[in-house]
């Protein structure tokens, strides 16, 4: 039991055309997916995603008050859902590229065709897991590379002050680090602190 439940998939559908909220209702019937909330416009769709979270966020290009497009730029730059999918009747490049800048992940064209949302779905949500993957990569080894840089600068001023060898100043920066309790870089960022004052 506990494992369907964290399979399910929570939703939220903006379409400022009801009917279309309800097609997609329908075709995600007796699936993972789990409708939270519905909008009508992207005001309303960042205010639903603000309240839900979800892990899925259904929304339309062309919407009142505020733009499916313009809507996504925001739901994603403060992570209110994880994964954004757009409802286009527009199949031309232009608006297809505006939304996957803004930050979805893919898209379903209208009319909406039953046999296409689940597999259609299944792709995007795939491609965002791959990319939230590659995104934690890309910072863990973004973070290495910095603190990297400081224990690389730091080990050129023990080497330049004490004429010692590149290895013997690592070793010297790991046994203050162990000493003190405090990280390699941390060391680091102080002694090329202290090294410049």
């Amino acid at each position: 039991m506990s494992n369907k439940d964290n399979s399910r998939i929570t939703v939220v559908i903006a379409d400022d055309d009801r009917s279309i909220r309800e097609t997609i209702k329908k075709c995600l019937e007796n699936s993972k997916y789990v409708i939270k909330a519905e909008a009508s416009n992207g005001m309303e769709a960042i205010t639903k995603c603000k309240e839900i979270l979800p892990e899925l966020l259904l929304i339309d290009i062309a919407m009142p008050n505020m733009d499916g497009v313009a809507a996504t730029k925001i739901i994603k730059h403060e992570n209110l859902a994880k994964t954004v999918v757009i409802l286009t009747s527009f199949s031309d490049e232009t608006n297809i590229q505006k939304a996957v800048q803004a930050g979805a992940i893919g898209y379903l064209t209208k009319p909406i065709v039953k046999e296409n949302v689940l597999s259609t779905l299944e792709i995007c949500l795939r491609r965002s897991k791959e990319y939230h993957l590659a995104q934690k990569e890309y910072k863990s080894i973004e973070k290495r590379l910095e603190s990297r840089k400081y224990i690389d600068k730091a080990k050129l001023l023990i080497m330049e002050q004490n004429g010692i060898s590149e290895t013997e100043a690592y070793e010297t920066i790991r046994e203050l680090s162990h000493l003190k309790g405090l990280s390699m870089e941390e060391i680091s960022k102080y002694i090329t602190t202290e090294g410049r004052s």
